[in-house]
This record gives structure tokens, sequence and C-alpha cells, in this order.
């Protein structure tokens, strides 16, 4: 986001905010995700997120997770980091070039 640019939080249940966000917000240059571990939610997320084109294409995806659980991308989204803080881990998404 450049200097000046507008933030957005939104909080809700992801499976019924991105699509409403999908049809009527736009795009986001960052979206951090943090569900309940081992719901499945995280790829459900990644996946709605892709489906609703809602990262920029040089968005960001942030997700938290329990460092055991593998999240993988959906088609669309590429892994780019991935950190592990004790049982917790950051997973980083970007859109495939």
């Amino acid at each position: 986001m450049t200097e000046g640019g507008e933030v957005r939080v939104v909080v809700g249940d992801v499976r019924m905010v991105l699509p409403r966000l999908a049809e009527t917000d736009g795009r986001f240059d960052l979206v951090l995700v943090d569900p309940p571990y081992e719901k499945g939610l995280a790829a459900e997320t990644l996946a709605l997120l892709v489906r609703g084109g809602l990262l920029t294409p040089e968005g960001l995806c942030v997700v938290e997770h329990r460092s055991t659980e593998t999240v993988l991308a959906p088609e669309g989204l590429v892994l780019v980091d991935r950190r592990v803080y004790g049982d917790t881990a950051v997973s980083f998404f970007r859109a495939e070039a």
C-alpha cells in the first residue's frame, strides 16, 4: 500500500464475508487470515480469495496456522515464505505470475 492509502478491517465468518466482498469491494493488497487451527479453513479461505479475485496482482495473503499443518496454495497462488514460531507457523502467499 502506498502512503496515504486506505485501510479497511473486515471481521466475520470468512465463508460469508469473502463472497460478499468479491461482489462489492474490489481487491486488496494485504489479507491477514487467522482461522481456528486444524479446521481446514486456511485452505478454504485461500480458495475463496482466488475464486473472488480479491487480491491485487501484487497482493499478499498471510495465513497463521499450526506449525504441523501444511497449507497448500490453490491454483492461482504461490507460497513465497513460511516461518515457524514454536507451534505456530505463518505462511505468505502471492498471486502466480
